[in-house]
């Protein structure tokens, strides 16, 4: 209903010239009638203005004076919008004041009719700008919607990709190389006459075997939530994140760490670890930097963190929401886990000069203490 009273709105206001025409037309024939019957008092009989007097009776003994100007000044405001319109009614103010003022005795009959020209108008024009607003507000709102659900319907959609990636990880890797096992063993047990060199090798890949799955699956428990962050704390997984990226990519990590480290909630920890990881990884993918800097600050007010790379940077939207439309959700959920725990996040890009990206979180003062950095 909202969306149809606008779009009326907004093709009633599609041909301005025509309204113009009507304005100036209807305006100019007005005045000319007020000030032509006002030159022309007292009027001669069989004046072609002698139909006037009823009109300018009224508006004399009810101290209307110009009320007819409403008309064109009503018919500004519905087409032409009211910014057009208020123009409009300062000028036609002013070419009726002088007719006005000679018939007005006292300032209450000119506070009364200049009033009768602005009450309105204004009440117009406030009925419009607040449906324009609350039109916009909930255009706006159903398309933060949208961007919620498509948001939410990739990140469901990556979650069973992910699902599926490990499951095919789990098959193809330790469930065969399980079966690989159970089948050298199942021989060592049913051949009674196994010579001992044919049996250590088997058992020797058995063991190779086994080694290799305790480390697929390490790997694989490592993707989905690192031991590190829970043994040794924020800072010891954001320097693992660190060896990790110099060691794939060779690119230069600059670390520095201010203040006194106090511990974070367990939600805190989780969320900030995986906007750096995010971070970290954009930068591996798509920055084609050679420097990192990355700064920790434990301050008594709050957690700041800064990645700052000098890479190709890239631009960025101005709705961070209509990312979610596009695909792109790296970003858009680095600001859902920010948002999750209270932080601020701010990316700085420009392309050619680089990305850097800002992380803050108040501090908490009760339950946090400082900690010992491994």
């Amino acid at each position: 209903m909202e969306h149809q009273k606008i779009d009326l709105l907004f093709n009633l206001r599609s041909h301005k010239i025509l309204h113009y025409s009507v304005v100036i037309i209807t305006a100019s024939v007005i005045i000319f009638v007020y000030y032509s019957y006002k030159n022309s008092l007292p009027t001669p009989p069989g004046h072609y203005l002698g139909w006037f007097w009823d009109i300018f009776y009224f508006e004399f003994r009810n101290k209307v004076l110009g009320i007819l100007l409403n008309v064109p000044i009503l018919y500004s405001t519905i087409t032409l919008g009211w910014k057009r319109s208020f123009i409009i009614l300062l000028i036609l103010l002013a070419c009726i004041a002088p007719y006005i003022i000679a018939f007005s005795f006292n300032t209450y009959t000119l506070l009364v009719s200049f009033s009768g020209l602005i009450i309105l108008p204004t009440i117009i024009i406030s009925s419009e700008i607040k449906l324009i607003s609350d039109a916009k507000e909930r255009i706006a709102e159903a398309g933060k919607k949208r961007e919620r659900a498509e948001f939410m319907r990739q990140m469901f959609s990556m979650q069973e990709d992910e699902r599926k990636r490990m499951s095919q990880e789990l098959h193809d890797g330790v469930a065969q190389t399980l079966l690989v096992n159970a089948s050298l063993a199942h021989n060592m047990l049913e051949n009674n006459k196994i010579h001992y060199g044919t049996m250590k090798t088997d058992l020797e890949v058995i063991k190779k075997n086994s080694l290799n799955m305790v480390a697929e699956i390490r790997c694989i428990c490592q993707d989905l939530r690192p031991s590190i962050l829970d043994n040794l704390g924020f800072v010891s997984s954001i320097k693992w994140l660190i060896d990790n990226l110099h060691e794939e990519t060779g690119i230069n990590v600059e670390f520095s760490l201010k203040g006194s480290v106090y511990e974070l909630s367990q939600d805190e920890s989780v969320a900030l670890f995986r906007i750096v990881q995010e971070t970290l990884n954009n930068i591996k993918k798509h920055a084609e930097a050679n420097i990192v800097d990355i700064h920790i600050g434990f301050l008594n007010s709050a957690v700041s963190i800064r990645i700052k790379d000098n890479g190709r940077g890239f631009e960025l939207p101005n709705n961070i929401n209509s990312l979610a439309l596009s695909g792109k959700l790296g970003i858009l959920g680095m600001h859902e886990r920010a948002k999750s725990i209270g932080a601020t996040l701010e990316i700085i890009s420009n392309v050619s000069a680089g990305t850097e990206v800002r992380i803050s979180l108040k501090r908490n003062k009760t339950g946090r203490f400082p900690v010992t950095i491994a």
